[in-house]
């Protein structure tokens, strides 16, 4: 007979422990995050290995909150790289850090004045570039799709 084998040995099985990071070895989403095959409610399930590590170090996670990496490295589950935190912490731990663009940042009028003042000198990816935005930005603005209203735009990550 086959029995299922506890959760902390398949865990720990698949966890190198580094310096910094405790890197999960086993099978992974195309983010790169862990993933640990289980059965919940008597389906098969993928369960993230940082959330597993979190349950097994930390205790269980509260409904509705996710755990997140302060080491922003996918493949992490050490617990001193983990928190808890909300969707919306989370995309605003990733706008702080420059790893997502989100809407929100807004061109100055002296910014939206130098672009306009630029645009028979300079291409407008040389302009975009040098107000770290996105080239349809400058595109829309030329446009004066976006003239008369706030502008919204997209930030570069680096």
């Amino acid at each position: 007979m086959n029995c299922p084998k506890p959760r902390s040995e398949k865990y720990w099985r698949c966890v190198t422990r580094a310096s910094d990071c405790w890197l999960w070895t086993g099978d992974t989403d195309r983010k790169g995050y862990g993933q640990i095959r289980e059965q919940v409610a008597g389906k098969r399930k993928w369960i993230k290995a940082h959330r597993v590590s979190w349950e097994l170090h930390c205790g269980p996670i509260p409904h509705g909150m996710k755990v997140l990496h302060k080491c922003d490295n996918p493949p992490c589950t050490r617990p001193d790289h983990l928190f808890l935190g909300t969707v919306k912490l989370n995309a605003d731990d990733a706008v702080q850090k420059g790893r997502i663009k989100l809407p929100g940042a807004k061109l100055t009028s002296d910014q939206r004045q130098w672009a306009i003042s630029q645009k028979h000198r300079l291409s407008t990816k040389a302009i975009a570039s040098t107000l770290n935005v996105v080239t349809s930005t400058i595109t829309r603005l030329f446009a004066r799709t976006t003239w008369h209203k706030p502008l919204i735009v997209y930030r570069k990550t680096p």
